[in-house]
């Protein structure tokens, strides 16, 4: 494909039989597009009740992306295999499905400015949602919901994976068989997830081991009996962390830490923690974190969120964690997580870094 050219997929099912690789060569002023009509489904061969584990992109059916200044867009892929393994820059994924895969939505490497804008990656067999792996920078997901994943949300794993952002996602019922929503491994920098709604995850939502990392504003929420994985899983030192005015109502205590010295220098402060997520004071006083924030809050949803909606976190009573004096019943607001005070806002869908 060369610049300006546009690839337009009929309403209908197209058949993916094998993988298929595009170069597209657009430029700036005249990026190559990708798109889809009303109803066009791209089909592969992978059978989700019957094929094998297979890690290679080739294996199955699927598509190769290889190239620059180029959009893929409002299309609805499933059955393929290894994943969509995206090399290049300057890419734009837009209002793109991709369900009933094998191991991957997508796999990037060597990928810098990447903007994936409301994505759904839904229904992995063995494996991520997406994969960031050895190399890329400059990499946003914005409006995404992730579900029913095999292991992880989203996989970050390279100590050259450079500034990832992550707003406005949805990850729902995540984890099947193990894993987290969000993993960073390996060195991994520069990693910013903010305003986010976690719900109903059966592992844990973050495992952690990389440094320059903002974590704000976000809501994760677990049904009493769901299934009892950590907030937090730290797996190295936390170098350059903040984690700040986020909600944690989960069925479990929300650190997993492997090593007494991997909290030291990192900030936590201005949380909530339901009552199932609280430790011990004297755990959080020992790493000289959560000097302001919320312990044993009694936090309930209101409504269930649907696909990308927002849903209402209803913070009935609880404690500052100092005084233990309730909070004000029935404090509410129209939007995740949402809760007052000190004219701030805590939780999902406030604004990071207030």
């Amino acid at each position: 494909m060369k610049a300006g050219d546009v690839m337009l997929f009929k309403a209908g099912e197209h058949r993916l039989d094998k993988v298929y690789t595009l170069k597209p060569a657009g430029t700036k002023d005249a990026p190559c597009i990708l798109r889809g009509e009303d109803g066009a489904v791209l089909k592969g061969t992978f059978d989700k009740a019957t094929n094998i584990k297979e890690f290679g992109p080739d294996e199955y059916s699927g598509l190769k992306l290889f190239g620059s200044w180029f959009r893929l867009e409002h299309l609805t892929i499933t059955n393929i295999g290894g994943g969509i393994n995206l090399v290049g820059s300057n890419v734009v994924v837009k209002d793109v499905t991709v369900r009933d895969y094998s191991n991957y939505a997508f796999i990037l490497n060597k990928s810098y400015n990447v903007v994936f804008d409301g994505l759904v990656a839904s229904g992995s067999r063995f494996e991520h949602g997406v994969y960031l792996t050895s190399e890329g920078s400059e990499i946003t997901f914005r409006n995404c919901l992730f579900e029913d994943t095999a292991v992880n949300g989203v996989h970050i794993n390279g100590k050259n994976i450079r500034n990832v952002l992550i707003e406005r996602c949805v990850f729902r019922n995540n984890s099947r068989e193990w894993g987290a929503c969000i993993t960073q491994m390996n060195g991994a920098s520069g990693i910013r997830i903010y305003n986010n709604l976690f719900y109903n995850n059966k592992g844990h939502i973050f495992t952690m081991g990389g440094r320059d990392v903002r974590i704000y504003g976000n809501t994760v929420y677990q049904e009493p009996r769901g299934r009892e994985g950590q907030v937090f899983v730290v797996t190295a030192p936390l170098v350059d962390w903040s984690v700040k005015q986020n909600v944690f109502a989960t069925n479990t205590h929300a650190f997993d830490v492997k090593s007494p010295a991997f909290l030291e220098g990192a900030e936590f402060d201005w949380n909530v923690y339901g009552q199932d997520a609280s430790e011990p004071d004297s755990f959080y006083s020992g790493y000289g974190i959560e000097k302001n924030g919320m312990i044993d809050a009694n936090v309930e949803f209101v409504h269930a969120p649907s696909g990308t909606g927002e849903a209402d976190l209803r913070l009935r009573f609880g404690s500052d964690g100092a005084s233990g004096a309730p909070l004000l019943p029935e404090l509410r607001e129209d939007c995740v997580g949402a809760m007052r005070k000190d004219g701030g806002v805590i939780g999902a869908y406030a604004e990071p870094g207030h």
